[in-house]
Protein backbone atom coordinates (compact mmCIF):
# COMPACT_ATOMS: atom_id res chain seq x y z
CA UNK A 1 0.00 0.00 0.00
CA UNK A 2 1.37 3.41 -0.97
CA UNK A 3 1.92 5.75 1.97
CA UNK A 4 1.46 9.46 1.41
CA UNK A 5 3.33 12.31 3.08
CA UNK A 6 0.18 12.72 5.21
CA UNK A 7 -1.63 9.43 5.67
CA UNK A 8 -4.83 8.96 7.70
CA UNK A 9 -5.94 5.36 8.01
CA UNK A 10 -9.53 4.85 9.30
CA UNK A 11 -9.21 7.71 11.79
CA UNK A 12 -12.05 8.63 14.16
CA UNK A 13 -12.34 11.22 16.93
CA UNK A 14 -14.67 11.47 19.91
CA UNK A 15 -14.00 14.30 22.34
CA UNK A 16 -13.48 13.33 26.01
CA UNK A 17 -16.73 13.34 27.99
CA UNK A 18 -18.87 13.18 24.88
CA UNK A 19 -20.58 10.18 23.33
CA UNK A 20 -20.84 12.01 20.02
CA UNK A 21 -18.33 11.20 17.29
CA UNK A 22 -16.85 14.38 15.82
CA UNK A 23 -14.99 12.67 12.99
CA UNK A 24 -16.13 9.42 11.43
CA UNK A 25 -13.84 6.83 9.89
CA UNK A 26 -11.59 8.90 7.63
CA UNK A 27 -8.88 7.80 5.23
CA UNK A 28 -6.75 10.28 3.28
CA UNK A 29 -3.44 10.06 1.45
CA UNK A 30 -1.77 13.37 0.63
CA UNK A 31 1.39 13.51 -1.47
CA UNK A 32 4.42 15.60 -0.55
CA UNK A 33 4.03 19.04 -2.07
CA UNK A 34 0.30 18.59 -2.72
CA UNK A 35 -2.14 21.44 -2.03
CA UNK A 36 -5.32 19.99 -0.52
CA UNK A 37 -8.55 21.75 0.42
CA UNK A 38 -11.20 20.30 2.73
CA UNK A 39 -14.76 21.63 2.43
CA UNK A 40 -18.08 20.63 3.93
CA UNK A 41 -21.03 21.82 6.03
CA UNK A 42 -20.42 23.58 9.35
CA UNK A 43 -19.64 21.23 12.22
CA UNK A 44 -18.53 18.38 9.96
CA UNK A 45 -15.17 17.91 11.66
CA UNK A 46 -12.87 19.94 9.40
CA UNK A 47 -11.14 21.68 12.31
CA UNK A 48 -10.97 18.39 14.23
CA UNK A 49 -9.08 16.99 11.26
CA UNK A 50 -6.55 19.82 11.62
CA UNK A 51 -5.99 19.05 15.29
CA UNK A 52 -5.43 15.38 14.55
CA UNK A 53 -2.94 15.88 11.70
CA UNK A 54 -0.87 18.39 13.68
CA UNK A 55 -0.80 16.14 16.75
CA UNK A 56 -2.70 18.54 18.98
CA UNK A 57 -5.16 15.74 19.73
CA UNK A 58 -4.79 11.95 19.47
CA UNK A 59 -7.29 10.00 17.37
CA UNK A 60 -9.82 7.79 19.14
CA UNK A 61 -9.12 5.05 16.62
CA UNK A 62 -6.97 4.75 13.52
CA UNK A 63 -3.47 5.83 12.60
CA UNK A 64 -1.99 9.12 11.37
CA UNK A 65 1.41 9.14 9.68
CA UNK A 66 3.20 12.33 8.61
CA UNK A 67 6.63 12.24 6.93
CA UNK A 68 6.93 8.48 7.57
CA UNK A 69 6.41 8.88 11.33
CA UNK A 70 3.27 8.06 13.31
CA UNK A 71 1.91 11.23 14.91
CA UNK A 72 2.23 10.94 18.69
CA UNK A 73 2.33 14.62 19.64
CA UNK A 74 2.62 18.17 18.21
CA UNK A 75 4.58 18.30 14.95
CA UNK A 76 7.69 20.45 14.57
CA UNK A 77 7.56 20.37 10.77
CA UNK A 78 4.21 22.13 10.69
CA UNK A 79 3.20 25.78 10.25
CA UNK A 80 -0.32 26.92 11.10
CA UNK A 81 -2.53 29.92 10.33
CA UNK A 82 -6.08 30.50 11.53
CA UNK A 83 -9.01 32.80 10.76
CA UNK A 84 -7.87 35.19 13.50
CA UNK A 85 -4.31 36.35 12.98
CA UNK A 86 -3.54 36.07 16.74
CA UNK A 87 -0.54 38.38 16.47
CA UNK A 88 0.90 39.30 19.86
CA UNK A 89 -0.04 42.97 20.43
CA UNK A 90 3.20 43.85 22.24
CA UNK A 91 5.37 42.61 19.38
CA UNK A 92 6.12 44.42 16.14
CA UNK A 93 5.28 42.79 12.82
CA UNK A 94 8.87 41.62 12.42
CA UNK A 95 9.06 40.15 15.92
CA UNK A 96 5.70 38.41 15.47
CA UNK A 97 7.01 36.74 12.32
CA UNK A 98 10.18 35.65 14.14
CA UNK A 99 8.25 34.07 17.02
CA UNK A 100 8.28 30.43 15.73
CA UNK A 101 12.05 30.61 15.42
CA UNK A 102 12.26 31.36 19.14
CA UNK A 103 10.27 28.20 19.89
CA UNK A 104 11.26 25.49 17.38
CA UNK A 105 14.67 23.81 17.49
CA UNK A 106 17.27 24.18 16.09
CA UNK A 107 16.22 27.77 15.39
CA UNK A 108 15.54 28.45 19.07
CA UNK A 109 19.19 27.85 19.87
CA UNK A 110 20.62 29.57 16.79
CA UNK A 111 18.54 32.75 16.96
CA UNK A 112 20.25 33.66 20.25
CA UNK A 113 23.51 34.05 18.34
CA UNK A 114 24.00 37.51 16.86
CA UNK A 115 25.08 36.33 13.39
CA UNK A 116 22.17 33.94 13.03
CA UNK A 117 19.73 36.52 14.42
CA UNK A 118 20.71 38.91 11.62
CA UNK A 119 20.19 36.20 8.99
CA UNK A 120 16.78 35.31 10.43
CA UNK A 121 15.72 38.95 10.49
CA UNK A 122 16.83 39.41 6.87
CA UNK A 123 14.84 36.33 5.90
CA UNK A 124 11.75 37.64 7.72
CA UNK A 125 12.05 41.06 6.06
CA UNK A 126 12.32 39.40 2.62
CA UNK A 127 9.23 37.28 3.33
CA UNK A 128 7.28 40.34 4.48
CA UNK A 129 8.30 42.17 1.30
CA UNK A 130 7.01 39.23 -0.76
CA UNK A 131 3.52 39.66 0.74
CA UNK A 132 3.55 43.46 0.37
CA UNK A 133 4.50 44.43 3.93
CA UNK A 134 7.85 46.08 3.24
CA UNK A 135 8.04 49.17 5.45
CA UNK A 136 5.65 47.74 8.06
CA UNK A 137 8.21 45.64 9.94
CA UNK A 138 8.21 47.95 12.98
CA UNK A 139 4.45 48.47 13.13
CA UNK A 140 2.33 46.85 15.84
CA UNK A 141 -0.76 44.73 15.06
CA UNK A 142 -3.16 47.53 15.98
CA UNK A 143 -1.50 49.65 13.30
CA UNK A 144 -2.26 47.09 10.57
CA UNK A 145 -5.47 46.39 8.67
CA UNK A 146 -7.06 42.96 8.87
CA UNK A 147 -5.56 41.99 5.53
CA UNK A 148 -2.11 43.14 6.61
CA UNK A 149 -2.39 41.13 9.81
CA UNK A 150 -3.22 38.00 7.84
CA UNK A 151 -0.24 38.59 5.55
CA UNK A 152 1.96 38.77 8.63
CA UNK A 153 0.22 35.68 10.01
CA UNK A 154 1.05 33.80 6.81
CA UNK A 155 4.69 34.89 7.03
CA UNK A 156 4.86 33.70 10.63
CA UNK A 157 3.53 30.28 9.59
CA UNK A 158 6.16 30.00 6.84
CA UNK A 159 9.25 31.57 8.42
CA UNK A 160 10.75 28.25 9.54
CA UNK A 161 10.09 26.71 6.09
CA UNK A 162 7.70 24.00 7.32
CA UNK A 163 7.16 20.89 5.23
CA UNK A 164 3.46 21.02 6.11
CA UNK A 165 1.26 24.13 6.23
CA UNK A 166 -2.14 23.87 7.94
CA UNK A 167 -4.63 26.64 7.16
CA UNK A 168 -7.94 26.87 9.05
CA UNK A 169 -10.15 29.48 7.33
CA UNK A 170 -7.26 31.98 7.22
CA UNK A 171 -9.02 34.42 4.89
CA UNK A 172 -12.59 33.92 6.07
CA UNK A 173 -12.92 37.24 7.92
CA UNK A 174 -11.56 39.39 5.08
CA UNK A 175 -13.39 41.30 2.37
CA UNK A 176 -13.61 39.67 -1.06
CA UNK A 177 -10.92 41.79 -2.73
CA UNK A 178 -8.38 41.29 0.06
CA UNK A 179 -9.18 37.58 0.20
CA UNK A 180 -8.53 37.11 -3.52
CA UNK A 181 -5.31 39.12 -3.30
CA UNK A 182 -4.10 36.76 -0.57
CA UNK A 183 -5.01 33.75 -2.71
CA UNK A 184 -2.52 35.05 -5.28
CA UNK A 185 0.13 35.62 -2.63
CA UNK A 186 -0.28 32.14 -1.17
CA UNK A 187 -0.23 30.55 -4.62
CA UNK A 188 2.97 32.43 -5.49
CA UNK A 189 4.69 31.33 -2.28
CA UNK A 190 3.61 27.72 -2.86
CA UNK A 191 4.78 27.71 -6.48
CA UNK A 192 8.18 29.00 -5.36
CA UNK A 193 8.58 26.16 -2.83
CA UNK A 194 5.82 23.53 -3.06
CA UNK A 195 5.28 22.63 0.61
CA UNK A 196 2.37 20.36 1.50
CA UNK A 197 -0.79 22.34 2.35
CA UNK A 198 -4.08 21.34 3.98
CA UNK A 199 -6.59 24.18 3.73
CA UNK A 200 -9.89 24.05 5.60
CA UNK A 201 -12.39 26.46 4.08
CA UNK A 202 -16.09 27.18 3.58
CA UNK A 203 -15.29 29.13 0.41
CA UNK A 204 -15.68 26.82 -2.59
CA UNK A 205 -14.11 29.36 -4.95
CA UNK A 206 -11.10 29.50 -2.66
CA UNK A 207 -10.79 25.71 -2.75
CA UNK A 208 -11.08 25.65 -6.54
CA UNK A 209 -8.54 28.47 -6.93
CA UNK A 210 -5.85 27.08 -4.65
CA UNK A 211 -6.07 23.31 -4.36
CA UNK A 212 -4.75 20.38 -6.38
CA UNK A 213 -7.22 18.06 -4.66
CA UNK A 214 -10.49 18.89 -2.90
CA UNK A 215 -12.14 16.68 -0.27
CA UNK A 216 -15.85 17.09 0.52
CA UNK A 217 -16.93 15.97 3.99
CA UNK A 218 -20.30 14.76 5.24
CA UNK A 219 -22.33 16.13 8.13
CA UNK A 220 -21.17 15.28 11.64
CA UNK A 221 -19.67 12.82 12.23
CA UNK A 222 -17.51 13.94 9.32
CA UNK A 223 -16.54 11.44 6.65
CA UNK A 224 -14.94 11.89 3.25
CA UNK A 225 -17.70 11.76 0.61
CA UNK A 226 -15.79 12.97 -2.42
CA UNK A 227 -12.18 13.30 -3.50
CA UNK A 228 -12.02 15.65 -6.48
CA UNK A 229 -8.79 16.31 -8.36
CA UNK A 230 -8.47 19.83 -9.74
CA UNK A 231 -6.66 19.95 -13.07
CA UNK A 232 -7.10 23.68 -13.74
CA UNK A 233 -3.84 25.07 -15.10
CA UNK A 234 -1.49 27.02 -12.85
CA UNK A 235 -0.78 29.75 -12.12
CA UNK A 236 -4.46 30.55 -11.63
CA UNK A 237 -5.55 34.14 -12.02
CA UNK A 238 -8.67 36.24 -11.59
CA UNK A 239 -9.55 35.40 -15.20
CA UNK A 240 -9.44 31.70 -14.27
CA UNK A 241 -12.42 32.20 -11.96
CA UNK A 242 -14.59 33.19 -14.94
CA UNK A 243 -13.73 30.12 -17.01
CA UNK A 244 -16.37 27.48 -17.59
CA UNK A 245 -14.19 24.75 -16.05
CA UNK A 246 -13.74 26.77 -12.87
CA UNK A 247 -17.45 27.52 -12.54
CA UNK A 248 -18.37 23.90 -13.27
CA UNK A 249 -16.06 22.74 -10.48
CA UNK A 250 -17.54 25.18 -7.96
CA UNK A 251 -21.09 24.15 -8.92
CA UNK A 252 -20.16 20.47 -8.59
CA UNK A 253 -18.83 21.04 -5.06
CA UNK A 254 -21.84 23.16 -4.10
CA UNK A 255 -24.28 20.53 -5.38
CA UNK A 256 -22.51 17.84 -3.38
CA UNK A 257 -22.68 19.87 -0.18
CA UNK A 258 -26.37 20.71 -0.78
CA UNK A 259 -27.04 16.99 -1.09
CA UNK A 260 -25.15 16.38 2.17
CA UNK A 261 -27.17 19.04 4.01
CA UNK A 262 -30.46 17.68 2.71
CA UNK A 263 -29.67 14.08 3.66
Amino acid sequence: MTIGFVDLDRVTLSYPGSDECALGETTMKIKKGEFVAVVGPSGCGKSSLMKLVTGLMPPTTGTIIVADQEVKGPLKICGMAFQNATLLPWRTTLRNVLLPLEIVEPHRRLIKQKSHRKNYEDKARALLATVGLEGFEDKYPWQLSGGMQQRANLCRALIHEPDLLMLDEPFGALDAFTREELWDILQTLWLQRPFTVILVTHDLREAAYLADTIYVMSKRPGRILLRRENDLARPRTEDSTYSQDFMDLVHELRDKIRTVRAA
